[in-house]
């Protein structure tokens, strides 16, 4: 396999500074709070949530292949259904509402990672994504376990996968030309 160095250091990068973010993230979180009012930081992490629809929404929306429209459609109505879900079923804090922003970036990271490795499906794309979702997931409710100021919470661990698993599944709907494309670099 041809690995693309690229992806590797933006992944890498990517991982990292989530994984060094959570033993500093209470203080922030802390420090926020006493510097915002109640309202203003409930603002902030709802602009995460919109974030997370926005970003998939426009992007998908807007592509110049018209014959994918009714596909985008779909597509983003079974990511809004999943995001949905994870606040109706686990009811998230208003701070634990960012991770389904990072973990959708990270499933993005993820796709573009195992494409440029020239994985030729979206099948073998999809298990190559969904164990490290889900190793990242578990991994980062460890961290959280062991670190003084975090707590373990397994609801956090399906939360973190359905969110990745939000764009992954709009991808795996809409994309036909990632793979080639990842190829063709």
């Amino acid at each position: 396999m041809n690995v693309s160095w690229k992806w590797v250091l933006i992944l890498s990068i990517y991982l990292l500074g989530l994984f060094a973010f959570l033993p500093i993230a209470p203080n922030i979180i802390k420090w926020l709070k006493s510097v915002l009012e109640p309202e203003s930081f409930s603002y902030i992490t709802g602009l995460f949530f919109f974030l997370s629809i926005l970003l998939p929404a426009v992007y998908f929306l807007l592509r110049k292949h018209r014959k994918y429209k009714s596909k985008s459609f779909l597509a983003l109505f079974l990511y809004v259904l999943i995001i949905l879900a994870i606040f109706l079923l686990l009811r998230p804090s208003s701070v634990e509402k960012v991770h389904i922003f990072e973990y959708g970036i990270l499933s993005y990271l993820l796709i573009q990672f195992f494409s440029s490795m020239r994985f030729t499906s979206k099948k073998s794309i999809f298990f190559a994504v969904l164990p490290f979702q889900v190793a990242v997931a578990f991994s980062d409710e460890i961290v959280q376990g062991v670190l003084p100021n975090r707590f373990y919470d397994v609801r956090d661990i399906w939360m973190n996968v359905l969110a990745g698993m939000g764009i992954l599944l709009v991808w795996l709907i809409l994309d036909k030309k990632l793979v080639s494309k990842a190829i063709e670099e």
